[in-house]
């Protein structure tokens, strides 16, 4: 969208505002190097000031015995807070019940059929099931293993469905409602919760991503974190930028308009510097740091990166139609790095990226005579 806007202003001489708390990094380099004029308004509308903010360590948290997915500390503020009649907003960025589940017998997952990815655990009071989240693939919970025929299969990792148990185990007498892709696909879904929540209808909001932006909720007063880590943890050069902007917006949700609220962070690494940028309020040296690595990789704003993606059912033709791509590159003397996708398997197609490293990919392209499973993605949003 950014970029479209980019081009109609040149087109068309219309001027444009981007507006965010959270620039992207190549909008924040535009701006200091006076390629876009910055505005910057450093206080909320409403002048109260921006939320307190806690970091808890979950290492420290379990050496104290405590292996539940609300710490201590976060377990005694949701107690204030409803105590308090205040509402609390809770992000949880994984969906399901549990990550997977794993034999542990033989240590095999039950994998989807049609994607390289684990099946996720959904489990509820109507219903439990298998579910891949990328062919949406649903099936039954299995009692043994595929690989070994073993029956000690094990829940790996918490999904919020887990968080929402805990929640309701703890705090019995406090209504929570979850808001993920599973509550709201129904067409009347969203305005059933906008509602629930601006009538004061709900004590804890627990949600993924989708909570994080946009919401103005005056009675929320707390915002926790479960696991900062899971955005932390992406093998992809953007997620720093990704899991900053997440968790600063999320943060922005407590206490907008009747007073100061308070935020509460939990990870496993206090000491990242995503964490501490959030802990501390140095946005700007965030910035700073994250163009500085950047730089030094050769990575955008300071290059230009197309991604070609090539998909097709049969990972031989995958593996030869690259070869010949990559072979073509070297002769062309162009820079460029070469994975299997990060998930190479959706759908019972495979995938494979080549990420070109060059300012005018047009030129290099034509000469490549791709075919119709190519896809080609100028300044892709993801590389992996």
């Amino acid at each position: 969208t950014r970029a479209l806007l980019q081009f109609m202003n040149q087109y068309f001489g219309t001027t444009i505002v981007l507006g965010s708390a959270t620039p992207s990094i190549e909008t924040y380099n535009a701006a200091i190097n006076n390629k876009i004029i910055l505005h910057e308004i450093g206080h909320r509308s409403t002048h109260i000031p921006l939320p307190k903010l806690e970091v808890v360590d979950l290492k420290v948290e379990q050496k104290k015995g405590n292996y539940k997915q609300i710490s201590e500390t976060l377990h005694q503020n949701i107690s204030e807070c409803l105590r308090n009649k205040e509402q609390i907003l809770i992000l949880h960025n994984k969906r399901g019940y549990a990550h997977n589940l794993t034999c542990t017998d033989c240590g095999q997952t039950i994998e989807c059929p049609r994607c390289s990815i684990s099946l996720t655990l959904h489990k509820s009071l109507q219903d439990s099931f298998l579910h891949c989240h990328y062919c949406d693939l649903k099936t039954p919970i299995k009692t043994s293993c595929n690989n070994c025929n073993d029956i000690n299969l094990k829940e790996i990792g918490t999904g919020i469905q887990k968080i929402l148990e805990e929640l309701n185990t703890e705090f019995p007498s406090a209504k929570t409602i979850r808001i993920d892709s599973d509550t709201t696909s129904t067409k009347t879904a969203h305005d059933q919760l906008h509602d629930t929540i601006h009538n004061n209808e709900a004590d804890i909001i627990l949600g993924t991503q989708m909570i994080s932006i946009g919401l103005n909720i005056p009675n929320i007063q707390l915002v926790g974190v479960t696991n900062a880590d899971i955005a932390l943890n992406m093998p992809d050069f953007r997620a720093s930028e990704r899991a900053f902007q997440l968790l600063t917006q999320v943060s922005g949700r407590a206490g907008r308009q009747n007073k100061q609220g308070k935020v509460i962070i939990q990870t496993y690494n206090p000491y990242h510097p995503v964490i501490q940028a959030i802990k501390n309020g140095d946005i700007q040296n965030f910035y700073n740091q994250e163009l500085h690595e950047r730089q030094e990789f050769n990575y955008p704003p300071f290059s230009k990166l197309t991604k070609l993606t090539y998909s097709h059912n049969q990972k031989a033709a995958v593996d030869k139609e690259v070869e010949k791509i990559t072979d073509k590159l070297n002769f062309l003397n162009c820079k460029f790095k070469s994975a299997p996708a990060l998930i190479e398997k959706k759908h019972n197609k495979f995938y494979h990226h080549i990420l070109l490293e060059t300012l005018k990919p047009e030129n290099i392209i034509p000469q490549l005579n791709l075919d119709q499973n190519w896809w080609i993605d100028r300044d892709p949003v993801s590389t992996v």
